[in-house]
């Protein structure tokens, strides 16, 4: 089956114009029955370079996660269990990837839990140094087992909230932040993933550090 160049509507095989938007359908190539690159499903889990796009003041906390051409390829969303704070990462499919539940309350050293879909846990992320100050980093971790898996840190410019951050393995930068959009409405950064890390813990990590800022972000 061919598809529309334009809206990706279905086309049949004899249409000279495409019966959704009414553009005309160009002349049969050998690539003519692919769908076009923004319909086509990326694994969340296989891709190195993404956006979170979120709108501040969301109730409760919502992610979108896009590709590095715009195209939405998964989501986080916020819940409340026994006032205790989740996240879950979804793909677009809306397969359940991942989830993140707050242990403890998000402040000083608080923690959440990241596990997999049948409960089985990947790791426990903890906020590991208190000071907020300008020029002292924010300094969380990533544990499994008991030991250390991915160090988490902060720059020093600016604000608490508009940092970007970079994640650790064995003091080798593996994942890096940047923020790229932040305003009073909107928050926008991207993540490249350089190092071979489990994809499930990192896109549980960002959303549950970035909204445990804003808590910290509201207390002062």
């Amino acid at each position: 089956m061919s598809f529309c160049q334009y809206c990706g509507s279905p086309i049949g095989e004899n249409d000279r114009f495409c019966s959704k938007c009414g553009k005309p359908v160009p002349a049969k190539t050998d690539t003519a029955s692919s769908p076009p690159p923004s319909l086509v499903q990326t694994s969340l889990l296989e891709t190195n370079e993404v956006i979170f796009q979120k709108y501040i003041g969301s109730y409760p906390p919502h992610w979108s996660i896009q590709d590095s051409e715009g195209n939405k390829i998964g989501e986080v969303i916020g819940f409340i269990d026994h006032h205790h704070l989740g996240l879950k990462v979804i793909d677009n499919s809306g397969k359940l990837l991942a989830t993140s539940l707050q242990s403890k309350l998000f402040d000083l050293h608080g923690e959440f839990v990241i596990t997999s879909p049948d409960g089985s846990e990947l790791g426990t992320l903890r906020r590991t140094n208190i000071g907020v100050g300008l020029g002292v980093p924010l300094v969380f971790t990533i544990e499994q087992n008991d030991q250390e898996y991915l160090q988490i840190l902060s720059g020093t410019d600016g604000g608490i909230w508009k940092r970007n951050y970079q994640m650790e393995m064995n003091k080798v930068p593996v994942v890096i932040i940047r923020k790229i959009v932040y305003s009073w409405t909107e928050l926008k950064f991207s993540v490249s993933i350089t190092g071979d890390v489990d994809h499930r813990l990192i896109l549980s990590a960002i959303p549950t550090i970035d909204h445990g800022i804003d808590l910290m972000r509201e207390e002062r």
